[in-house]
């Protein structure tokens, strides 16, 4: 009954001595819509949808996979048991994989985030806190420990941040960046809030021009990080399904998923920013007595940051009976304005919502089946 909120709390003690809290004097509260008749593929924001089939024979691949655009290529991180990593060309089509998960000398254990420069692929693994160095191509160039433990991680140049989450036993801070040589450089969110440790299964950190922007699943604030400070950037305002207060004062993970289960509450998956759009997947989670009755809305807070204006587009859940509870995943923001989502063919096919008007290329459509792996639906945002 518990098996999703408790996969998502870990079982640790609560709060931490904090520092400081968080300039939040600047913040632009940002009221969700629940009202909003808009539905998700919406002629008012988008311009055109392309359909990329996924042409890999050698992987299955999972919709929660995580996406990564380098030098026009795909790279698909698959969360299923294989955790393998495929490289994709910009139609879809099968390149290579990024070495293989295993426990050979060349092999990662398993993969928490990638990144990728200079055309080397870092595969972290937090399980035994390894990076792991690949060419593009495939072929192993070495390894090294990371120094830190980590929740999430980016690899930035030479500099790396780690994502430490709450109640971390490493840090009273939530965030720490490092040298190349594990020695830390600056510490960051260490201000006193009480949320039980979560483990973050989207990316937490999101780098936009010189700004890092830290998003949290039980936390309805957007951090900005950039040289000068550390302020709140985006406040969620959630209305009736703001997480109880209750929940920030539980002592023990059972009490604190109990509350979640016995109530309705929104919290933010995922958030993406470029230099003309704001977009942010928020789930809704409505309370159930088996695992089985489980529904969720998902809300997209897409925001045009030439006319300042929200929108809010809806996505109706009707149950979460399959292996993904998202049909529609949000994945990555291009500098062109695109948005990256990951769909199951079946999904695709039978969702009578999906305006096929907006295809580029309708024909894909009548070619993929139920049984294909999912498509990658490159959504071109309105200028």
């Amino acid at each position: 009954m518990k098996q999703i909120l408790t996969a998502l709390l870990v079982l640790s003690t609560m709060g931490c001595t904090a520092k400081k809290q968080i300039d939040a004097s600047d913040a632009e509260i940002v009221t969700v819509d629940f009202n909003s008749t808009k539905t998700f593929m919406n002629s008012d924001i988008f311009s055109t949808i392309e359909i990329i089939p996924i042409n890999d024979t050698i992987n299955r691949i999972n919709i929660d996979a995580e996406i990564i655009i380098y030098s026009k290529d795909f790279y698909i991180v698959n969360k299923n048991s294989d955790q393998s990593i495929a490289r994709l060309d910009s139609a879809g089509n099968f390149i290579n994989n990024i070495g293989h998960r295993g426990r050979g000398n060349k092999e990662y254990i398993s993969v928490k985030d990638i990144a990728i420069s200079d055309d080397t692929v870092s595969v972290f693994s937090s399980d035994v806190q390894m990076e792991y160095l690949y060419s593009t191509d495939g072929k192993f160039i070495g390894s090294k420990e990371t120094q830190h433990p980590f929740n999430r991680i980016r690899k930035i140049n030479d500099f790396y941040w780690y994502y430490l989450g709450y109640d971390n036993m490493h840090s009273n801070s939530r965030l720490i960046c490092t040298d190349k040589n594990g020695i830390i450089k600056k510490e960051f969110l260490d201000e006193k809030i009480n949320i039980l440790g979560t483990v973050e299964n989207a990316n937490t950190l999101t780098l936009y021009n010189d700004t890092m922007y830290v998003r949290e699943y039980f936390n309805k604030n957007i951090y900005a990080i950039n040289s000068n400070n550390t302020k709140i950037k985006y406040v969620f305002d959630f209305r009736k399904y703001a997480i109880p207060n209750d929940f920030y004062k539980q002592a023990d993970v059972m009490s604190a998923s109990d509350i979640l289960q016995s109530c309705d509450f929104a919290a933010i998956n995922r958030f993406l920013e470029n230099d003309s759009w704001i977009i942010a997947e928020c789930i809704i989670q409505y309370q159930y007595q088996n695992i089985d009755d489980i529904k969720l809305d998902i809300i997209y807070m897409v925001k045009n940051k030439k006319t300042n204006e929200w929108h809010t587009l809806k996505y109706r859940m009707t149950s979460v009976s399959k292996e993904s509870a998202f049909v529609y995943s949000l994945k990555y923001l291009t500098d062109n304005s695109e948005i990256l989502f990951l769909i199951d063919t079946y999904d695709l096919i039978n969702d009578k919502t999906f305006d096929s008007n907006l295809v580029a290329n309708p024909e894909v459509l009548d070619s993929i089946t139920e049984n294909d792996n999912p498509v990658i639906l490159k959504c071109k945002l309105k200028n």
